[in-house]
């Protein structure tokens, strides 16, 4: 059994350009969306961090993208979301 796991063992890319595309790929997709949570300076809140389109750390002391609209659609779809998925 073991000698089939390691004929179906994938061998690895050892590719610099391609190392180096995935790597560009990766800090892009950071760049367009995603945060860093960290505690704020008075360690009482969250702060997200994010990467600004000039390369720059933004933070903010409220949670981003997060608006009254927002916040009803998920207070009426709460009841329906199970806590296992949670």
């Amino acid at each position: 059994m073991r000698a089939s796991a390691e004929r179906h063992r994938p061998s690895p890319i050892e590719s610099p350009q391609l190392a180096q595309t995935v790597r560009g790929l990766a800090r892009d997709t950071l760049a367009s969306g995603a945060y860093k949570l960290h505690l704020s300076a008075d360690g009482q809140r969250i702060a997200w961090v994010e990467l600004g389109a000039d390369g720059h750390e933004v933070v903010h002391n409220d949670e981003p993208d997060n608006n009254p609209w927002l916040r009803l659609q998920l207070w009426l779809v709460w009841p329906f979301v199970s806590d296992d998925l949670l």
